[in-house]
C-alpha cells in the first residue's frame, strides 16, 4: 500500500492510500470513521482489477483541519487527488455522507468522473427526519459528551449502541473515531444538512444499499434513484448502514460488476 499525503490547495494537506493497479477507483471517506472503507479498498475482487485510492477527507487522521467549505469544498478537494495522482477519469465512490461529495466531484468537474457509486446515500433534502437526529444529537454531544453523542448516532443509523460497538474495536481506532468527533459534528452534520441533489449527473450511477438500513435511508436511496433516471441498484441482503464495511465482499461484487459494464475506456478517455 502507498500511503502518502497529497496537497490540495491553500497549504492543506489529505491523507491517501492506494493499492492495485488499473483504471481508477476513488474512494472519499465518509462521516466519522475514516477506515469505514478500508476493508472494501482491501478486497481482492476490487484493487485485482483497479487502482484503489483511499482518501481521508480534512478534519480525519493526519490530513489538515476542516476548510468550512462543506460539500464543495470536500469535493474541491478529491477533484485535486485524482489530478495530483494523474488520476482523471475515475470511478467515485461515496458511503452515507460522502455519497454527497462524490456526486458534487460529478456535478464540478464531470470530466474528471467515468462513474458514480452511490452507498447508502443519505437524504438529499434536508428531510425532517434527517433534521430531528441532527438536533438531538448536537444536543447530546453538548450535554453529555462524545460517546453517549455517537451511541444516538449509532442507533439512528440503525447500527446498535456505540457504547457497546467500541469494546468490540481495536482501542487505538476507538480513540481515533471520538478524537475526531469534532469534525464530524461542527462540520459534517451541518453540510448534510445544507445538501441538496440540484441535477442528476450526466455519468452511469450505481446506488447500493443495505437490506436491512435504517428506513431514513431506504427512502433517501429511492428518492435519488427517482432523481437519477440512469441509476442502477444494488441492495445486499442482510446489510445494514455500514454494509461497505460488514458486507464489503458483496459491495465489491456488486462495483466489480458495474464497473466492468462501464470501462473507462469507452468513454473515450475524458480528461
Amino acid at each position: 500500500m502507498d500511503v502518502r499525503s497529497v496537497s490540495v490547495g491553500d497549504g492543506a494537506q489529505v491523507e491517501v492510500r492506494a493499492m492495485g493497479a488499473g483504471e481508477p477507483v476513488l474512494l472519499i471517506q465518509t462521516a466519522l470513521d475514516p477506515d469505514e472503507l478500508a476493508t472494501l479498498a482491501a478486497e481482492p475482487a476490487l484493487r485485482a482489477r483497479y487502482r484503489v485510492v483511499d482518501v481521508r477527507r480534512r478534519g480525519y487522521g493526519s490530513s489538515s483541519p476542516p476548510s468550512g467549505g462543506g460539500v464543495v469544498g470536500d469535493a474541491a478537494d478529491a477533484i485535486a487527488v485524482l489530478r495530483a495522482l494523474g488520476a482523471e477519469p475515475a470511478h467515485i465512490v461515496g458511503t452515507s455522507f460522502s455519497s454527497s461529495i462524490a456526486l458534487a466531484v460529478a456535478a464540478l468537474a464531470p470530466s474528471a468522473v467515468a462513474t458514480v457509486v452511490l452507498i447508502e446515500v443519505p437524504p438529499p433534502d434536508g428531510s425532517d427526519d434527517l433534521a430531528q437526529v441532527a438536533g438531538r444529537l448536537a444536543e447530546t454531544y453538548a450535554n453529555e459528551g462524545v460517546a453517549s453523542a455517537l451511541d444516538v448516532f449509532a442507533q439512528a443509523m440503525g447500527d446498535g449502541a456505540w457504547s457497546a460497538r467500541r469494546l468490540e474495536l481495536p482501542v487505538s481506532e476507538v480513540e481515533r473515531i471520538e478524537r475526531d468527533a469534532d469534525t464530524f459534528f461542527a462540520s459534517d452534520i451541518p453540510a448534510l444538512l445544507r445538501w441538496r441533489l440540484a441535477a442528476a449527473p450526466p455519468h452511469p450511477v450505481l446506488c447500493i444499499g443495505g437490506a436491512e438500513t435504517a428506513p431514513m435511508f431506504a427512502a433517501a436511496r429511492h428518492r435519488v434513484l427517482r432523481l437519477i433516471p440512469q441509476a442502477e441498484e444494488v441492495v445486499i441482503p442482510g446489510g445494514g448502514h455500514i454494509v461497505a464495511a460488514t458486507h464489503s465482499a458483496e459491495v465489491a461484487a456488486a462495483m466489480v460488476d458495474f464497473l466492468e459494464r462501464h470501462p473507462i475506456e469507452q468513454k473515450g478517455q475524458r480528461s
